[in-house]
């Protein structure tokens, strides 16, 4: 089976070296200018020795045709070019995307793509380090999650979530996989935004009480959006509901040797690096809001934080 990876971030590096190294997949990288890539080298947190990776990669600009399968990567604010894709038009392969989509995008991704839309939820988290993908993945905890269809589904994604599956994420169909992640994304998208905010990372925004507040306030906003929307992932409502600042503050003063490498990685990952995708889901966010006649004061107040482009 051959799988075109669609975005070379840690999230698409992480998916196709263990796709290629752990199902045994032929695997092509795809990325807007294409070009040299080199070698691709993941390591998983926690688990020693356990380090994959792939010589002299070089990206392609579209996938192959005699690709059986697309796998999107790509961040929020870059879908709608994607979509525009003349390759993207032409092809007939399905496609497994892991881009958040939340209500307005996945209507606007179903229009285009229709039955070729498998939608996603990842359960892997991801950043780069001196040149190395480290990534989080507990699939006994958290299996990869794909949008269940009514009837039987296509038959080379039913091959992909079985490679998928080989390759460690436990990846499974489930009815509602849409709303979840939809849902998810929305409850916590301030504290997603919280480290590009605060200009200086996660452990200045916290020390700033006025913002630390309002990202708080806006945190209790958008966890009652998202039940509009569908039910959050199994113990996100309960974490994002006794999140406090200061057991934030606490994660934020450890460094990566004393166990505090989640927090930065949330300074790397959801930083600068993602301010565009913050503000195209924050955007979203106030659009849902306005549809659904709900008022998001502090929280269109914290999207007015972010950085400009």
């Amino acid at each position: 089976m051959h799988v075109a990876l669609v975005g070379a971030g840690d999230l698409g590096r992480v998916l196709g070296v263990r796709l290629a190294v752990a199902a045994g997949l032929d695997v092509s990288f795809v990325t807007r200018r294409g070009g040299a890539l080199g070698p691709l080298a993941i390591e998983r947190v926690g688990r020693r020795g356990e380090r994959l990776g792939l010589p002299d990669v070089v990206a392609l600009r579209e996938p192959p045709a005699h690709a059986d399968a697309l796998v999107v990567t790509v961040r929020a604010e870059q879908l709608d070019a994607l979509l525009e894709a003349p390759w993207l038009r032409s092809s007939e392969a399905p496609v497994l995307c892991l881009t958040p989509l939340l209500p307005l995008a996945l209507e606007r991704v179903k229009g285009r793509l229709g039955a070729r839309l498998a939608a996603a939820m990842p359960n892997v988290m991801a950043y780069r380090r001196e040149g190395l993908t480290r990534y989080w993945l507990s699939p006994r905890l958290v299996p990869m999650r794909v949008e269940a269809p009514k009837g039987p589904p296509p038959e080379p994604v039913a091959r992909l979530v079985a490679a998928l599956d080989r390759a460690g994420f436990a990846a499974r169909f489930e009815l509602g996989t849409e709303e979840m992640n939809a849902a998810t994304t929305v409850a916590a998208l301030p504290l997603y935004m919280l480290p590009a905010c605060g200009r200086g990372g996660l452990a200045e925004a916290l020390a700033d009480d006025e913002l630390s507040s309002l990202a708080f306030r806006a945190l209790a906003e958008t966890r009652r959006l998202a039940r509009h929307v569908g039910q959050p992932a199994p113990g996100a409502s309960p974490l994002l509901a006794l999140a406090r600042p200061w057991q934030l503050r606490a994660l934020a003063r450890l460094g990566p040797s004393a166990g505090g490498e989640v927090a930065a990685f949330w300074d790397e990952h959801f930083g600068h690096k993602l301010a565009a995708q913050h503000r195209a889901m924050a955007h979203q966010v106030l659009a849902l809001a306005r549809r659904l006649g709900v008022l998001l004061p502090n929280f269109a107040a914290l999207t007015a934080r972010l950085p400009a482009p």
